[in-house]
């Protein structure tokens, strides 16, 4: 019941005040690790480190648009989580199978499943 009267409080001529997703923050076991994959793999921007807490926050987008969190816990605070990052619609279509080629990294076509990443034509 709070969580609708929140919405309705929240709705304002049919647009919601929220408008997207500012932070979020994730668990990991290796800060380093994790540091080496968005920052040298993606190629995200390091906003901030600090050793002492064991995080890394990176930049998302333009500075001061959006950032991710990494936070080094022990394995069992670390959950398999979902999160997917905003990409352009033409840079998905036309860009997004030789990018993730170029950095060795894995992925699946759920538009066409047939589709193996190891084709030139997918």
């Amino acid at each position: 019941m709070a969580i609708c009267m929140l919405l309705v409080l929240l709705h304002v001529r049919n647009s919601f005040m929220i408008k997207g997703l500012f932070e979020t923050h994730i668990n990991v076991t290796s800060l380093e690790r994790s540091m080496k994959f968005y920052g040298e793999v993606l190629g995200l921007e390091l906003g901030r480190y600090e050793e002492g807490r064991r995080v890394a926050f990176y930049w998302l987008g333009k500075w001061g648009e959006a950032m991710l969190g990494i936070w080094q816990k022990p394995k069992e605070q670390v959950l398999q989580q979902h999160y997917a990052f905003r990409c352009e619609v033409n840079d998905i279509l036309n860009l997004s199978v030789k990018y993730l080629k170029e950095r060795n990294l894995r992925f699946q076509n759920f538009i066409n499943p047939h589709c193996s990443p190891k084709s030139a034509k997918c």
